[in-house]
């Protein structure tokens, strides 16, 4: 499979941007859209209430995805996967993948950036960043400021609801993060990995 064959553009916005955030893989309909969480698909309709309750509107963010090809039914493994051994394993094309991920992230006039779903953060930090260990901490690469979060899919009816007030949480915490316009210390840690719980301070 070439993962680079078919390019979903990125959204583009003329007005200041807030933050960006990057999904996964493109849907059928992104495909067909050739945008990135279309508002009619199911994901698309989760992320514009997020950005509905949050308060901002979906042209002050960017958003972009980490793959540009719809993957067979829509299974990251076939993207990656650590094997039971511990093995991290990846699709031929990953490595240009991440380069072109860095390479966007690098472009971007915004310093903020949430990461939606366990894909691009482990493409951007690898296999030892998993997301129920780093959800809703802020890590930095280079000069930006990213936490990672659900995809709003994990959202959908009959799989974890409450992963949207969570997702509100961390983009609170990202904007208020990047407002204070210094480098977070361990005191932002709210998830505390081995311990199961979520401390939402911010």
């Amino acid at each position: 499979m070439d993962l680079t064959k078919i390019d979903v553009p990125n959204e583009s916005q003329k007005e200041e941007l807030r933050f960006a955030a990057f999904a996964e893989a493109p849907g059928p309909y992104e495909m067909k859209a050739k945008k990135p969480l279309v508002p009619y698909a199911p994901s698309g309709k989760m992320w514009n209430r997020l950005l509905y309750v949050v308060g901002i509107r979906r042209r002050n963010v960017y958003v972009g995805n980490f793959c540009h090809t719809q993957l067979p039914g829509n299974d990251t493994e076939k993207l990656w996967k650590v094997t039971p051994k511990g093995n991290f394993k990846t699709a031929e094309g990953w490595n240009d993948l991440v380069e072109r991920f860095r390479s966007t992230l690098r472009s971007l006039e915004c310093q903020a950036v949430l990461l939606l779903g366990e894909t691009p953060l482990v493409g951007l930090f690898g296999p030892d960043h998993r997301l129920g260990d780093t959800r809703g901490y802020p890590f930095y690469w280079e000069d930006k400021l990213i936490i990672p979060t659900h995809h709003p899919a994990s959202m959908l009816p009959g799989r974890s609801p409450s992963n949207f007030w969570l997702t509100y949480f961390d983009i609170h915490k990202l904007l208020r993060i990047q407002s204070e316009g210094r480098r977070v210390d361990f005191d932002y840690n709210v998830w505390i990995p081995g311990r199961g719980e979520v401390i939402e301070s911010l």
